[in-house]
């Protein structure tokens, strides 16, 4: 299997794979998405081959963490001046977003 590109980080969980590309803000998920584990494709099933996923050019930084049948994304998103209103928080306090995908059994305390 190759990607397009150098791969920074791979993250594995159950029965998923998330593979990052930072200079590119890409992303790249394959395996079992049958509880939303890479739900960014909204499609349950299986992906034999990596799909990619640009995260734009509003995200400046991210950081991806895999656990079970779960994938988190964290962020770190310049907020459009509307959202930022939106959040009424000073915009130094604004951090990022955090993006939660599938079963989150794992993530219990």
């Amino acid at each position: 299997m190759s990607l397009d590109c150098a791969i920074d980080q791979i993250s594995c969980g159950n029965n998923h794979v998330v593979a990052v590309n930072h200079s590119l803000n890409k992303l790249y998920f394959w395996g079992s998405n049958h509880q939303g584990q890479i739900e960014i494709f909204k499609k349950q099933g299986e992906y034999a081959k990596p799909r990619g996923l640009s995260l734009g050019s509003h995200v400046h930084g991210f950081q991806v963490m895999t656990r079970g049948d779960c994938t988190i994304l964290l962020t770190d998103a310049d907020l459009q001046k509307e959202e930022l209103e939106m959040t009424q928080m000073p915009k130094e306090d604004v951090l990022g977003e955090i993006h939660d995908l599938g079963s989150n059994r794992y993530l219990s305390t």
